[in-house]
């Protein structure tokens, strides 16, 4: 009897055991997010593109707090995250990816949405090469995946690669219709970015070529002086420019003085701050390598900004007068129709990309009674030249007017709220304006809400 009741508990405990694997198998919500009150929830569905769940799907939700989790057998997930941990000016995102079936998605969080029902896409791959200047291949660059929610970037988490023996790398499952910075760095040698657009890919791969880092062998140091020329001990340093690795963790010695090590050959911004200082004291400078006389003087730090800047807005207010800008359009010709303004520069590519898009969908905008006015909105188009501008427009078939910023840029920025190129601004049938600020991905929703109206 003993030995029957041995063998029954043996085989319980086995059971318990095999159950207990079995359970931890199967796929259910995890929910991952602030314990704050101020935190909201959104949930739903996740499946693919002929509309079944997906369970194992990572979530993470770029600004806003770092809100995230996993699909369950169902599709269904649940997630937190903070609005007011999110810029005013930003958007948030929750990126949805499946790296197995390569399938992904990013959609826009708001506050206002608690549920919402996501439908993974084809993913995108990026790929390309790492070299050092002579082009001879890096083997074990570091290249990060950067992802771009209007003005403010995100790294993506379980996106970072090495390259191989041959210094290429390949990251995956990258939603599609998106910006992106790619980021590569290795140790000994400078950093590159470079901006990309996921739909710029061909068949779901998108090739960067070769990007190519610096030797960085060079020294920069010198000296942190107060507001007194006191020598200032202990205060943080750290530096960066373009083509430069960063460096952190720096601090001066007793005599204030300061030694940053590899550094490429080129322009450096170095800042100092001197936080056990109340309040926290800040400066910096701009040298270039090599340098060996370097002074830094803090002031103290101010949370005050330029209001005057920061609060300049037109929403709820008519265009501006179109004096200053030379271009061949009068607003009284867009009689009972909306207007999108778009500022942008010809020099820079993720402007070049914005009007582009804008030319793609030139037709739906057409039907929606939307006229699209383009401003090429830096003096450079000055030095670019008029022919030039006029040769690029022609050569893509803008079928809209552009017209050149002349005479003061700034005020120029200033009358039209402009805070960073490309911008745009939308407004309703009476030319007020509604909308401004946004990216080219919510053009068609901006569009939406105010035909709504």
């Amino acid at each position: 009897m003993k030995r029957v009741l041995l063998v029954a508990v043996i085989l319980l405990c086995v059971l318990l055991v095999v159950w207990g694997i079995l359970a931890s198998r199967k796929p259910s919500i995890t929910h991952i997010g602030s314990a704050d009150q101020q935190a909201v929830s959104v949930e739903g569905v996740i499946t693919n593109q002929d509309g079944k769940p997906v369970s194992g799907v990572k979530l993470e939700v770029t600004l806003g707090g770092h809100g995230g989790g996993t699909s369950d057998r169902q599709g269904k997930y649940k997630v937190s995250w903070l609005p007011e941990s999110s810029p005013a000016d930003g958007i948030t995102y929750l990126i949805a990816r499946h790296r197995k079936r390569d399938l992904a998605a990013a959609v826009e969080l708001r506050p206002d949405m608690p549920k919402l029902d996501i439908q993974l896409q084809p993913a995108v791959s990026v790929t390309g090469l790492v070299t050092d200047f002579n082009d001879k291949a890096l083997r074990g660059a570091k290249v990060h995946l950067l992802f771009w929610s209007d003005k403010f970037g995100t790294m993506l988490s379980a996106s970072a690669t090495k390259t191989n023996r041959k210094g290429r790398f390949e990251i995956k499952t990258v939603p599609f219709g998106h910006k992106y910075s790619v980021i590569a760095e290795a140790e000994g040698f400078g950093r590159d970015s470079i901006e990309i657009y996921s739909d710029d890919a061909v068949k779901d791969r998108l090739d960067i070529g070769s990007r190519r880092l610096a030797v960085a062998d060079q020294t920069v140091s010198g000296v942190v002086y107060d507001a007194n020329d006191w020598p200032v001990p202990n205060a943080e340093i750290y530096a960066y420019g373009d083509g430069q690795p960063f460096r952190r963790g720096i601090r001066t010695n007793g005599q204030g003085r300061f030694v940053i090590e590899g550094v490429c050959e080129g322009a450096i911004q170095i800042y100092a701050h001197a936080r056990d200082r109340s309040p926290v004291e800040y400066g910096h400078v701009g040298t270039v390598s090599g340098a060996t006389d370097v002074k830094i003087v803090l002031k103290k730090s101010s949370s005050t900004q330029d209001t005057q800047v920061q609060s300049l807005s037109l929403e709820g207010k008519s265009l501006p007068s179109l004096n200053g800008i030379a271009i061949d359009f009068a607003p009284e010709r867009a009689k009972e129709k909306m207007i999108l303004m778009c500022f942008w520069d010809m020099e820079q590519r993720p402007s070049r990309h914005c009007i582009i898009q804008l030319v793609k969908q030139a037709e739906m905008l057409k039907q929606k009674d939307v006229i699209v006015v383009a401003v090429q909105a830096s003096n450079q188009a000055s030095k670019v030249g008029e022919n030039n501008l006029k040769e690029w427009v022609k050569e893509n078939d803008i079928p809209f007017p552009v017209g050149i910023v002349q005479g003061d840029e700034e005020k120029t920025h200033f009358a039209w709220g402009v805070r960073s190129l490309p911008w745009l601004m939308l407004t309703d049938q009476q030319h007020i304006v509604h909308a401004e600020g946004f990216s080219i991905n919510e053009l068609d929703e901006r569009i939406t809400k105010l035909r709504e109206k």
